[in-house]
């Protein structure tokens, strides 16, 4: 049974910004991560299914229950703000039973709950310390606790690790994970940074000017990104894209004035954008593999890896590789042609090597 629906579901700001005719499905037990820039309307969405805003049009159903215009607070839903939002003068204890007070239940369940909800959230701490004793770990322990405590159907989170260091937050991104499969909870997390969404993410839905440009695993929607936005934000060092032109025998390809030996999708002719990720050129030969002759112009070392930045014709690409090379040179690189993404030039959507049409939405 899926936990969360939402059917066309916009909220559109006086600003123009917000979410636009957005559908999705969110599987029970599931970790679903909801990816994006700044100003995308991430927590727009997030604010949307807690109740604490409500759609222009759609449908939103939490558990097979419409949810969308709710008269009062949701108790099957809870929320992990980015700054945490502990109470400074209550201790750990005191935070978690909040919920619970406020739902008017008894001393002896509220203590009972508490315990248990601790012990599920991984605290390991006297509970009577306030929030400036603990340190970012245990203060984001205690705010999953506080959002287990109230045993809710579904739990959304937005950016809750984004004011840790990148230390930490690795740690952290290890225990929330486990905490999930613990505890067997559906979890929605909004985030701007990719290395969360790929160690969490069991789907990830990648949003743009409010809307979803690609829902899909992390292996999918970074192997077969379903446009140019997706290929362009997702990856370190972002993918190279190419404008390229079909020969006009309709086989091989032109970048200005450099031909690679690469054939375009069945049926395409004129302009495509020709994608290709860093990680995967390589300065080894390999049987089959496209040659991309370049020149070097400059690299810079990043400890187990270089990266190169070269030209192909008078575009710019990038490369990592595990030897440096030597500005200014001539070098061969190499690529199988499996690597290589295709893209409309006019409208960036992806052209061949289909993405899965039944996990991606990019109407509306």
């Amino acid at each position: 049974m899926a936990e969360l629906v939402m059917r066309d579901v916009s909220r559109i700001f006086r600003s123009g910004r917000g979410v636009r005719n957005l559908s999705l499905t969110v599987e029970e037990g599931e970790f679903f991560v909801v990816l994006g820039p700044s100003g995308v309307g991430k927590s727009t969405l997030l604010r949307l299914i807690a109740g604490l805003d409500t759609p222009d049009n759609g449908e939103i159903e939490i558990g097979g229950r419409s949810v969308t215009h709710r008269a009062r607070p949701d108790h099957t839903v809870a929320m992990v703000f980015q700054n945490l939002a502990l109470y400074p003068h209550m201790s750990a204890y005191e935070n978690i039973a909040f919920p619970l007070k406020m739902m008017g239940l008894g001393r002896r369940e509220i203590e009972e709950r508490v315990r248990r909800t601790a012990a599920l959230a991984g605290l390991e701490i006297d509970l009577n310390r306030r929030p400036s004793q603990l340190s970012g770990g245990e203060r984001q322990r205690v705010a999953l606790a506080r959002a287990l405590v109230r045993e809710p159907r579904l739990i959304l989170m937005d950016e809750p690790l984004s004011q840790v260091d990148v230390q930490l937050r690795s740690v952290l991104r290890v225990e929330l994970k486990e905490f999930q499969r613990r505890t067997r909870r559906t979890i929605v997390y909004v985030t701007h940074d990719h290395d969360s969404a790929f160690v969490l993410g069991d789907r990830i839905s990648v949003m743009h000017e409010g809307r979803i440009a690609q829902i899909g695993s992390p292996e999918e929607v970074y192997r077969r990104p379903a446009n140019l936005f997706v290929a362009r934000f997702l990856g370190h060092p972002p993918m190279n894209l190419l404008r390229c032109q079909v020969a006009e025998s309709g086989r091989g390809l032109w970048v200005n004035d450099v031909r690679l030996e690469l054939d375009p999708p069945d049926g395409e002719s004129g302009e495509l954008v020709l994608g290709i990720r860093p990680q995967d050129l390589s300065v080894q030969p390999e049987f089959g593999a496209v040659k991309l002759e370049v020149k070097v112009e400059s690299l810079e070392y990043l400890g187990a890896r270089y990266l190169v930045r070269a030209r192909l014709g008078n575009q710019a690409l990038l490369v990592e590789l595990p030897r440096s090379l030597q500005p200014g040179q001539i070098a061969h690189l190499y690529a199988r042609a499996d690597r290589f993404h295709f893209f409309d030039a006019t409208s960036g959507e992806r052209i061949g090597q289909t993405h899965d049409k039944a996990s991606t939405v990019t109407k509306g």
